[in-house]
């Protein structure tokens, strides 16, 4: 358990928390910080899913006393992540006790996404490697009926809900929320993101965790506009490209995390203050 003085603010998410590639972004979990005077722990990671915020918030939860806040803001419903260290195989001792040389880190898989190597030359040099393989998986899970788009909804729920548990049971301040566009990637047509936004909103309010999500400190739920529900991207004016890095990148700049850090700080006031 680390020990210091200063309340903690523990947050994770995916760039939309980390602040994206662009080096002057200043991200609102920096700006909440400074807010609430609290020492940032900031667990988040570029292109990551719901299950790697999970974990990294977890295990930062345990690590960590003097706890202030923590703040999940969660990443798209069909991220997929995989922990995946290139130097260790399963069997590859065969007479001694299995050992890990290298410490593991995360490759994600977008579940709903092929991507062509020659044209998607946005990504760093760093994901190119990984774009073939994501492909094989894609397509691997899409012919055998894994990882569809309602169990990939139905297990952040459930990620959702255990985030609310863990939080609870260790008897902390909690808020969470969902940062960029959780559904629309992969859709080829307005009509493919019609029928998706349907269904995505009948699982919804199906859920069995329907209830126990629907609170205060879940801001924005049920995420969807249909269902009286919205994502944190919903709060930049969409055609006001000075909340956005530029023209070709959609990421929030500090002005757009402003928004952010300043609507979570608002709602932690009134949750825990008022």
């Amino acid at each position: 358990m680390i020990k210091n003085k200063k309340l903690k603010l523990i947050v994770g998410g995916c760039s939309y928390t980390y602040g994206g590639m662009d080096k002057d972004t200043i991200p609102w979990p920096n700006q909440l910080a400074e807010l609430l005077d609290m020492e940032l722990v900031n667990t988040s990671s570029n292109g990551v899913g719901n299950e790697y915020i999970l974990g990294e918030i977890s295990k930062a939860i345990c690590s960590y006393n003097n706890i202030g806040l923590v703040v999940a803001m969660w990443s798209e419903f069909e991220r997929i992540d995989f922990p995946q260290n290139l130097k260790a195989k399963r069997w590859q001792y065969p007479d001694c006790s299995y050992v890990e040389t290298e410490l593991q880190f995360l490759n994600t898989v977008n579940a709903n996404v092929i991507y062509d190597p020659k044209k998607d030359i946005q990504f760093a040099k760093s994901f190119r490697r990984y774009v073939n393989l994501h492909n094989e998986i894609v397509l691997f899970f899409n012919e055998n009926g894994m990882y569809t788009k309602l169990k990939c909804l139905e297990k952040s729920l459930l990620q959702m809900m255990l985030f609310k548990q863990l939080v609870k049971s260790k008897g902390l301040d909690y808020i969470h929320c969902v940062g960029t566009n959780p559904y629309i990637r992969g859709e080829e047509t307005a009509e493919d993101i019609k029928t998706k936004i349907q269904q995505y909103s009948n699982a919804i309010i199906d859920s069995i965790f329907f209830d126990e999500l629907d609170e205060t400190n879940f801001i924005g739920f049920p995420m969807i506009k249909n269902i009286g529900g919205f994502f944190f991207d919903d709060l930049l004016p969409e055609s006001n490209l000075s909340y956005r890095v530029s023209e070709s990148d959609s990421h929030p700049n500090t002005k757009g995390h402003k928004i952010f850090a300043d609507h979570i700080y608002e709602k932690y006031k009134e949750i825990y203050h008022d």
